[in-house]
């Protein structure tokens, strides 16, 4: 049996994924699965029309948010920890600080990768103009 925990328009996205990331930590998703369905909740509240409402529904070891209305509805589940997600909020800082450090040394390798294209094209502009006065 399933428990209707919200239901709203979709009018304000902050306000509809603030709704889905608040029942993620209430019900205990696991904060592997957080990510990947809060996505999947944007993705379907970007693209919602007008007149379309998000529910957000536990039951069944899963928390299933739809967006829709009028058909073409798009739903998005996740499993409910055990345990009632007590502890997965220090698993998911961990993940977001693990993620946070991966971005930095991304970047870190794209500063580097920009200057040394640069230096190569300053290189190549420097020796096509040594051969033109040549």
């Amino acid at each position: 049996m399933s428990q209707r925990i919200h239901e709203g328009p979709v009018t304000d996205p902050a306000a509809a994924l603030t709704a889905v990331a608040e029942a993620m930590s209430r019900f205990g998703v696991a904060a592997d699965e957080r990510p990947g369905f809060l996505a999947t909740v944007a993705q379907a509240v970007r693209d919602h029309h007008p007149g379309d409402r998000l529910t957000l529904t536990v039951g069944d070891s899963r928390l299933r948010a739809t967006v829709g209305g009028g058909g073409g509805d798009r739903t998005a589940t996740a499993p409910i920890a055990a345990d009632g997600g007590h502890g997965d909020d220090t698993a998911l800082l961990d993940l977001i600080i693990e993620q946070h450090e991966a971005l930095g040394w991304h970047r870190q390798e794209l500063e580097q990768t920009n200057q040394g294209v640069l230096a190569l094209h300053a290189a190549l502009a420097e020796t096509t103009e040594r051969l033109r006065d040549a």
